[in-house]
């Protein structure tokens, strides 16, 4: 692997951020004066930091990623707009069903500049949780589940060695739905992304992921080989 994108994965695990392209920072990370004059260091003086580009490589390549380790603790505040009455601007009632039949659809997503872009894998589905909306609109459930999903990114080089360079890249991406009428629909609730770079310390991490429609994720997540 070349010096740019060893850097560039540096700055992946530092950040908690994947790479579009080798050695580049994502959009939104150029905004971030303090990581800025970080990579300018790293760039500035490479032979200074390789060691600690060889000794992160080496960690990388000892961890051996072949599973993500979901467990989905609960969400709140998530707004199922689907279940909004179209009346409520003539009613102080907002909600036009008295529940929720929620479950969350996972992906993985490898985001590596060698990747496909926008390819979906691994799917895996919570089981579904029948939660009622309190008074204010609002859902939270519960599932306390635990998920394995199988990157498919590791191979065996010609050493015999097993070896998955693309984790840092992946994403796990999650869809929240609502099943109603006897099951027959699914209505999306919501979406959200986390990008588990960060996973590449070999611990596990707890997060809250944020849903696009508002409210929250709370999962534990680890890499496994």
């Amino acid at each position: 692997m070349d010096r740019a994108n060893e850097i560039g994965r540096l700055v992946a695990m530092v950040r908690g951020q994947s790479l579009r392209l080798a050695g580049q920072v994502t959009p939104g990370m150029e905004n971030d004066a303090g990581l800025e004059l970080a990579l300018k260091d790293v760039i500035d003086h490479p032979d200074h930091y390789a060691p600690l580009l060889e000794a992160l490589q080496e960690r990388w390549d000892e961890l051996e990623v072949r599973f993500l380790q979901v467990d989905l603790h609960e969400a709140w505040d998530i707004s199922p707009e689907s279940l909004r009455s179209t009346s409520a601007e003539h009613s102080d009632d907002v909600i036009s069903l008295p529940s929720a039949a929620i479950w969350i659809e996972f992906f993985l997503e490898n985001a590596h500049p060698e990747a496909q872009a926008g390819v979906l894998y691994a799917r895996q589905a919570s089981r579904t949780v029948h939660k009622g909306i309190n008074s204010r609109g609002f859902l939270a459930p519960k599932w306390e589940q635990s998920l394995e999903m199988v990157l498919n990114s590791g191979s065996i080089n010609a050493g015999g060695v097993y070896r998955n360079p693309h984790a840092p890249f992946h994403h796990l991406k999650g869809k929240i739905w609502d099943r109603s009428m006897g099951g027959m629909k699914n209505t999306l609730v919501g979406e959200f992304d986390v990008i588990l770079a960060m996973l590449m310390d070999g611990r596990t991490h707890h997060c809250e992921a944020m849903v696009s429609t508002g409210g929250r994720i709370r999962l534990s997540l680890k890499y496994t080989g």
